[in-house]
């Protein structure tokens, strides 16, 4: 989540008397379900009359069984104060690894801005009055956002339903709980809960920038995919602001990531390894013109690298893993981010993510992702088009990067 600051989504103007729907995919599968919303950034009381879950079908409709009605302290309704959370109550609803769910809210009198992650690249819908139990979608027909908007984080707990007719199974209520008497007592470690959370921490390049809306293509999705493949218990979660910096709060951007770190990161339930890749907006967005978001202040090799010393030890204080990543090349790109002097940089901060052992683990993403012949740019194969942000292929390259450097449970 960021400060709600961007005119062009449902922000500024707020929810009155109205629903929006988000769809989510989970990268862990479980039992029982948490889902956490945020006010953090509001100015005003977020009024939350009703809201629901279920399994995502095609667009903004439902799939078949599972709709759960959310309750916060056994009540339908909740209001979130300014600068606070709530987590619901928890619920069961069986669900696998990369379950697709769709939450709907029903806020009333709930007046911009709201907070919203302004860079979620899956569509959001809204439509007029309580619509939280529409199965078809049709009443969310009108304009759509790729924002996400109140909605922080889902929560998975438990065993994760076995395979057998599990398809079957989860159709229904009855059927779940089954299901879950059933599998109740099971040893089989390859079906527990996920053990041990995994945060992809950083800008843009994290947060997907570059690719393609509604196919969850960004480098932790693909990283999610990858580790279930392999059999993991680990989930993975994404906390890429677009824009962000390392060193400074920025209007548009939020706050700087020395801030944000420990929210972010430290404290989710069960984080056990983090992957930083932040700083390059540090240095392209240095001294560049104001566009109503402020200036970001000029930094040094030494500043950034104590920036990163800060993170690293924020971290291993509370015994978590901290895996570090080059930042990527960037000749030409947009916005007037390169320069020689500012590639310079660039190398200077990398020369010592390599070299200096300071973090657990180090991913060279400039390596696996730069052009042989000409190291300063991305390979044209991995270049979203503006030189700065990989597109799909590169997001797959990044995860794969990242993937052996991971404890997979």
């Amino acid at each position: 989540m960021a400060a709600p600051v961007h005119p062009y989504n449902w922000s500024v103007e707020g929810f009155g008397e109205q629903s929006v729907r988000q769809v989510v995919r989970l990268s862990a599968g479980g039992r029982q379900l948490r889902v956490r919303l945020s006010n953090r950034y509001g100015k005003a009381p977020l009024r939350i009359a009703d809201a629901t879950v279920a399994r995502s079908g095609r667009g903004a409709a439902l799939g078949p069984g599972g709709l759960r009605t959310l309750r916060f302290g056994d009540a339908r309704e909740v209001t979130i104060a300014p600068g606070a959370e709530r987590v619901s109550d928890s619920f069961r609803l069986p669900v696998r690894p990369l379950t697709r769910l769709t939450v709907t809210l029903y806020l009333t009198g709930s007046a911009g801005p709201v907070s919203f992650h302004a860079e979620g690249l899956t569509t959001a819908y809204r439509a007029d009055g309580n619509r939280t139990r529409d199965v078809t979608g049709r009443p969310f027909q009108g304009p759509t956002t790729l924002a996400t908007y109140a909605l922080s984080d889902v929560e998975v707990s438990g065993p994760v339903p076995g395979a057998t007719n599990a398809t079957n199974a989860e159709n229904t209520e009855d059927a779940e709980d089954a299901e879950n008497g059933r599998s109740a007592g099971r040893s089989d470690s390859r079906r527990n809960a996920a053990e041990g959370t995994v945060v992809a921490f950083g800008d843009s390049i994290t947060d997907g920038s570059g690719s393609t809306p509604d196919t969850d293509r960004r480098y932790p999705d693909r990283l999610a995919e990858l580790l279930t493949a392999a059999g993991s218990r680990l989930a993975v979660v994404n906390t890429g602001i677009s824009g962000n910096r390392l060193l400074s709060d920025n209007l548009c951007y939020g706050e700087r990531a020395l801030t944000r770190f420990r929210h972010d990161v430290l404290a989710r339930p069960g984080v056990r390894t983090a992957v930083v890749l932040i700083g390059i907006n540090d240095i392209g967005a240095a001294r560049s013109p104001d566009t109503g978001c402020g200036v970001t202040p000029e930094s040094t090799a030494r500043q950034l690298i104590d920036g990163h010393k800060a993170l690293i030890r924020a971290a291993r204080a509370q015994g978590v893993t901290v895996v570090g990543a080059t930042l990527l090349p960037f000749r030409n790109a947009l916005y007037g981010y390169w320069s020689p002097a500012k590639n310079a940089l660039r190398k200077e901060v990398n020369h010592w993510l390599r070299t200096s052992g300071a973090y657990d683990r180090v991913v060279d993403l400039d390596r696996v992702l730069r052009d042989p012949a000409d190291p300063d740019r991305l390979l044209a194969a991995y270049d979203a088009g503006d030189h700065l942000h990989p597109n799909d292929a590169g997001m797959d390259a990044i995860a794969r990067a990242v993937f052996p450097y991971l404890s997979h449970g």
